[in-house]
C-alpha cells in the first residue's frame, strides 16, 4: 500500500510538472479558413482570449470556440490543440448577401439579417427600410427584412441574377428593380411561387417589347399585369 501511494504521488508529480514544462506551453496560432478582408489572423488570435505561454493542455477548446463564434463573420471554428506547443483554428466565414442602406450608410448583411460590417459590395441592394440603429452582429428582424429576404431565396436564378435593389417600405409595397430592366411590384413573401411563375412568364414577354414595359405587377399573382412607366 505504501509502495503504491509512493507510485501515486510520483505520478501526480510528474503530471504537475508536465503541465508546468516550457514544451506544452503554446507557441504558436496556426489559423486558416479566413480571409483577411472578412476577419484578420490578428483579430481571430484577439478572439481567442488566450496568448502564448498559456499552458496548451489548460486551453479549452469549447471555450475558444464560442469565443471565435461571437465575432460576426465567423460562422463557425474548428478548435484543436497540437502538441507539444500549436492552438490550430480553422474558421467558417459567413457569406454576406444583401447591402442593407441606412441613414448611417450602407451594411453587408447575410440573408438570416446578420450586420457583418459597414460597407458597400457589389450585391442587391435593400433600400427604404425602416430600422433602428445597425451594429456589426446585431441581427436584422423587421418584417420588411424578413419577406425581402424570403423573396430574394425563392427566385429563379435567372430573376434573382437580375435584381440590383430591392425597395421595401412597407411588406405590401416591396418592389425588385432589374438591371436594365422592369420593376417587379412582388408585395409579401405570399404565394411564392405562383408570384415567381407569373414574374417569370411576363418577364419573358416584356423582353420581346421592353420599351412598353417598366412595372410587372404580380402582387396579386392570379391577375398579374404590366404596363409601362
Amino acid at each position: 500500500m505504501v509502495a503504491l501511494l509512493v507510485v501515486g504521488a510520483l505520478l501526480y508529480l510528474g503530471a504537475q510538472e508536465a503541465l508546468r514544462s516550457r514544451s506544452l506551453q503554446l507557441a504558436r496560432f496556426e489559423v486558416t479558413g479566413n480571409s483577411e478582408d472578412r476577419v484578420s489572423t490578428d483579430q481571430v488570435i484577439r478572439a481567442t482570449g488566450v496568448k502564448v505561454g498559456d499552458q496548451l493542455v489548460g486551453i479549452s477548446t469549447r471555450e475558444v470556440g464560442d469565443r471565435l463564434e461571437r465575432l460576426p463573420w465567423v460562422r463557425q471554428a474548428r478548435v484543436e490543440r497540437i502538441l507539444p506547443s500549436t492552438l490550430r483554428i480553422s474558421v467558417d466565414e459567413r457569406k454576406a448577401s444583401l447591402v442593407v442602406h441606412t441613414s448611417q450608410g450602407p451594411y453587408l448583411v447575410d440573408d438570416r439579417g446578420l450586420v457583418l460590417q459597414q460597407g458597400s459590395e457589389n450585391l442587391v441592394n435593400l433600400v427604404d427600410l425602416p430600422l433602428p440603429v445597425l451594429s456589426p452582429g446585431s441581427v436584422i428582424t423587421t418584417p420588411e427584412f424578413t419577406h425581402s429576404a424570403r423573396i430574394l431565396r425563392s427566385l429563379p436564378d435567372g430573376i434573382r441574377d437580375e435584381v440590383s435593389t430591392v425597395r421595401a417600405a412597407s411588406i405590401d409595397q416591396i418592389q425588385l428593380e432589374m438591371s436594365g430592366g422592369p420593376v417587379i411590384y412582388y408585395g409579401a413573401a405570399e404565394d411564392i411561387q405562383a408570384k415567381n411563375h407569373a414574374a417569370d412568364a411576363l418577364l419573358q414577354r416584356s423582353a420581346d417589347s421592353p420599351a412598353t414595359t417598366g412595372i410587372i405587377d404580380v402582387r396579386v399573382p392570379s391577375r398579374p399585369s404590366t404596363r409601362s412607366l
